[in-house]
Parts: structure tokens; C-alpha cells; sequence
């Protein structure tokens, strides 16, 4: 009884051990990640980036403190107007490419600390942090606990996800969703996981898929009430967003039609539809940044297909999907910031390899904060 008692609280201990690592890691890699930029475009007291000299955008979304335009471009102008004025009342119809939940929690701080861009930024860094600890509790299910954390680390460090996760876009709030529904489902808590599932259905268009993986793992398993009973409130949830679409636009199905509007012409499956009619297009950067990552992908998927099958065809699934409906210069953004088991397939037992592996990815990853920071979107005015 005593050696159980001990080895309980060891395990709980390297758990909190685990987590403490991995936020102080995270805290301190972002805030160093804002002072680097900081430094870049000018200091705290005369910070200048492509947003912060655009007009429309500053007296749009004001804020007492300039510094935080360094995570606010490009898509973030989308979140934080829909937020501020509505669906109706910024681009629409284009607006409905987004999901509302992020938007919804953007605007319900904002009323409490009457800061917008504090809002997206705040909400955008909590979860991504909170997504990590959830990331390595996952990842304790299929490797040993010093697995875990190096991979927890591998995979948050990584250049496109630190970046993701770190600005104001929705897709850490994703992340966090959608692992903490995975994680809850291997806990038998399928109650919890089904919430998660719903809030994953309204932060990203494609969120449904997550239940659809739960339900059909459930169903899998001849559970066939709980899949059911399962299924109820992200379906209704979905179908609610669906309605409020209709209520505003008349389509039922605006959210879809507006994405493919928006993103189908500039997608993987349109650039290869295009070669197929033998259209001459430019594509050598495309090429060259799809096999590298695409590659990657791949490596990870078939690892993970090892690891777990369900995960493992469900990622080559989302791969399928984001290459054919997704934008291709998007696509390192979509399923590294929306394919939580990409890396669960990876094994790194050497911790000096990963703090290695790990410096080298952040100091990628300023590359792009760089590039986030330096120029407009073509749709801003």
C-alpha cells in the first residue's frame, strides 16, 4: 500500500514536473519572440510594422499598448472584426470563411477589458499553452513519460506551430479543443469530449471531423448509444451556426460556399486540376515548399498510422482534405495547426537532442514572425 502510495505521487509529481517545463519554456520562448520583433520594427516606444501604419486598421481596432500589432496581421484583421462589428458588417460574404466561436470569446473579453487586440492576443497565447500541457497528457497514452515531454516540446517548438500558436489566429484554440476532446475520449469521458467536439465544430469549419473521428471510433467499438448520445450536441451545435448562417445570408450552406468562393482557386487540388488541363501556371515555389513539407507529413503520418491506426488514417484524411480545399501557400498553417497526432508517432528519448532540436525551430520560427510582421495581406486597403 505505502509503495503504491509513492509510486502515485511520483507520477503525479513528474506530471506537474512536466507541465511546469513545458509552460516556463513556452512563456519565455514567446515573450522572447515579441521582444526579438519588437527590437526589429523599431523598440517598444516606436514600434512600426506593416499593421500598425495602416490607418484603417489602427482606428479600427485601437489598443493601449502598439507592441501587440506585432501578432495581429493578416487573418487576425478578420477575427477581430468579426468580433467587433459582426458578420453581417465586415466583408461579408467572405466573413463567414471563419468560424465564429473565437470571435465570440474575443468579443466577450473585450467587453470586460475594453481592449480588442488584448482580447485576441490574451485568448490566442492562453490556449496555445494550455494546449501543450494537454498535448503531452495525450502523449503519455501511447510513449513513457520522458517521451513525452520531449516530443510535447519537438512538436510546440515547431517552426509553423510556435507561429500559429502564438499569434492571434484561431487556430491554438483549435488545437486545444481538439486534443483535450481526443484526450477525454481515451479518459471513457465522453460527455466532456463531445463539449470539446461541439466547441472544435465552431472554431474551424472542418471541426466536425473531429466528432466524426470520436463517433466513428465509438461506433467501432459497438458502443452505438454512447456514439449516438455522443453525437447529438456537435451536430446541433454545427447546425445552429448553419441556421444563423441562413438567418443572415439565405444559404444554408454560406460558411462552405463562401470558403470555396474565397479559398478553392488557390488550393493544391486547383493548381493540379490546372497542370492537368495542361495550363501553363507558375508553380515552382509551390512545388518546392508542398514536397518539403509534404514529405514531412507524410514521415509523420505513417508514423503515427504505426502508432495508432485511427489517428494515423485519420490525419492522412485531413492531409487529403486540406490539399484539395485549402490555399497552398496556407497549407504548413492548416494541418500543422489543426492535425493535433501529427507528431504523437514520433519516439525522441535524448533530451539534449531535443533542446538542440528545439533552439533551432525557434530560431526558425522568427523567420516568420518576420515575414507576419513585414507586409499587408493583398486585401487590406
Amino acid at each position: 500500500m505505502f509503495r503504491m502510495s509513492s509510486r502515485l505521487k511520483s507520477i503525479k509529481s513528474k506530471g506537474e514536473f512536466n507541465a511546469i517545463t513545458i509552460v516556463l519554456c513556452l512563456v519565455l520562448a514567446k515573450f522572447f519572440a515579441v521582444l526579438v520583433i519588437c527590437a526589429v520594427f523599431g523598440g517598444p516606444f516606436q514600434f512600426e510594422n506593416a499593421v500598425s501604419r495602416t490607418q484603417w486598421f489602427v482606428k479600427a481596432f485601437p489598443t493601449k499598448y502598439k507592441l501587440l500589432y506585432a501578432l495581429t496581421n493578416w487573418d487576425s484583421g478578420w477575427y477581430l472584426g468579426i468580433a467587433k462589428f459582426g458578420y453581417a458588417d465586415f466583408n461579408y460574404p467572405f466573413s463567414f470563411v471563419l468560424s465564429p466561436l473565437y470571435p465570440i470569446f474575443i468579443h466577450l473579453l473585450y467587453l470586460v477589458i475594453r481592449d480588442i487586440v488584448i482580447s485576441a492576443v490574451a485568448i490566442s497565447l492562453v490556449s496555445g499553452i494550455i494546449w501543450a500541457i494537454l498535448f503531452e497528457k495525450t502523449a503519455e497514452y501511447y510513449m513513457s513519460n520522458n517521451e513525452a515531454i520531449n516530443i510535447t516540446l519537438l512538436s510546440t517548438f515547431f517552426p509553423v506551430t510556435f507561429f500559429v500558436t502564438t499569434i492571434a489566429y484561431s487556430e491554438p484554440l483549435f488545437l486545444l479543443f481538439s486534443t483535450g476532446a481526443w484526450l477525454l475520449h481515451l479518459k471513457q469521458k465522453h460527455m466532456g469530449s463531445s463539449l470539446l467536439c461541439a466547441a472544435c465544430a465552431i472554431t474551424r469549419n472542418y471541426g466536425i471531423l473531429y466528432a466524426a473521428l470520436i463517433f466513428l471510433d465509438l461506433a467501432r467499438s459497438r458502443k452505438f448509444k454512447k456514439a449516438f448520445a455522443f453525437s447529438i450536441l456537435p451536430v446541433v451545435t454545427y447546425f445552429a451556426y448553419m441556421l444563423y448562417g441562413y438567418w443572415i445570408s439565405g444559404d444554408l450552406l454560406i460558411a462552405i460556399h463562401s470558403t470555396i468562393m474565397k479559398d478553392g482557386p488557390h488550393s493544391v487540388g486547383w493548381f493540379l486540376f490546372q497542370m492537368a488541363q495542361g495550363k501553363v501556371i507558375e508553380i515552382f515555389p509551390f512545388v518546392m515548399a508542398f514536397l518539403w513539407y509534404g514529405s514531412l507529413v507524410l514521415i509523420l503520418c505513417l508514423k503515427l498510422f504505426q502508432t495508432d491506426g485511427r489517428l494515423g488514417s485519420f490525419a492522412i484524411l485531413m492531409l487529403l482534405f486540406f490539399v484539395f480545399f485549402t490555399p497552398s501557400s496556407s497549407l504548413p498553417r492548416y494541418i500543422f495547426g489543426s492535425i493535433f497526432p501529427l507528431w504523437l508517432g514520433v519516439r525522441i528519448n535524448s533530451r539534449k537532442f531535443t533542446y538542440i532540436t528545439v533552439v533551432i525551430f525557434f530560431t526558425f520560427s522568427l523567420l516568420l514572425f518576420y515575414q507576419f510582421n513585414s507586409n499587408l495581406p493583398p486585401w487590406y486597403p
